[in-house]
């Protein structure tokens, strides 16, 4: 299992999918995208979304609605195991 500490939010990209596929919106909301530019979100939704390829986001006090999980990031870090367990020394090889 995985544990995210914080998903990031592009908004230059999501701002510019918007334009791109001619979607209407807000210039407000395009202007919360262009500042939220890779900002930590506060809370993310799926609630209303299936298959989970959308969902709605906080940050701050402004909520987007049916975001597409492209435009969310996260850093998963890397962890080398050190320990060795009786199950990685088949036959006490060790």
């Amino acid at each position: 299992m995985i544990k995210l500490e914080k998903i990031y939010f592009d908004g230059k990209g999501y701002a510019k999918s918007l334009a791109d596929q001619n979607i209407e919106c807000s210039q407000e909301e395009v202007d919360i995208a262009n500042k939220f530019n890779f900002a930590p979100i506060d809370s993310i939704s799926f609630e209303y979304y299936q298959p989970q390829t959308y969902c709605d986001i906080t940050l701050g006090d402004h909520h987007l609605k049916a975001v597409s999980i492209e435009h969310l990031y996260t850093d998963i870090s890397r962890q080398v195991r050190t320990v060795l367990y009786p199950s990685h020394n088949p036959g006490d090889l060790y």
